[in-house]
């Protein structure tokens, strides 16, 4: 056998090799990451329906199993151990920013969501600087979407100003028209 029938042959299986590769990853299934930030809204909006929630966990707990990142598991079975009792809006903002932190490449709009999450997590709290920055970038990052209904609910969370006692719920309204 020839060199040049070895480095033919080399060649070859190594173009056969990339293209079951590629094919794989067009056929392989599609990736559960995108699904997970608006099935938390909705098990926040579904926490009073047992029904709905008992999905929405069922749901999730595939999702991060899928995924298999540790972070992302870590911050699910924290917010297992607080759904046996009764979460609160951060227990879901923590998870969703989590999910942000590990799996920004994969999340559409994940620089505009890790900056309403910090306007969420400052408004009204001495971290003028971070919130005014986050408060800055989310304005014009939702301005340039063109999106009615975004933009409508963001005009709800800015005249709230942090001081209504429906804020959290409108920044979770504001997740679902990012990600319906």
């Amino acid at each position: 056998m020839s060199l040049k029938t070895v480095v033919i042959g080399t060649l070859g299986l190594g173009v056969l090799i990339t293209a079951v590769a590629i094919l794989l990853s067009f056929t392989g299934g599609t990736d559960p990451t995108p699904d997970l930030i608006p099935t938390i809204v909705k098990l926040y909006q579904h926490k009073d329906n047992s029904v709905e929630k008992a999905k929405d966990i069922t749901k999730i707990d595939e999702i991060v199993t899928d995924m298999d990142d540790t972070a992302i598991t870590d911050a699910w079975l924290s917010m297992l151990d607080c759904l046996k009792e009764q979460c609160v809006p951060d227990d879901y903002f923590n998870f969703v920013m989590t999910v942000i932190n590990e799996k920004s490449h994969k999340i559409k709009y994940s620089d505009l969501l890790t900056n309403i999450l910090i306007t969420q997590r400052y408004w009204g709290t001495e971290n003028i600087v971070d919130f005014s920055k986050a408060l800055t970038a989310a304005n014009a990052d939702i301005d340039a979407l063109h999106n009615k209904a975004v933009s409508d609910k963001w005009t709800e969370i800015v005249a709230c100003n942090g001081v209504c006692p429906e804020q959290n719920t409108l920044f979770f309204q504001l997740i679902q028209e990012l990600y319906p």
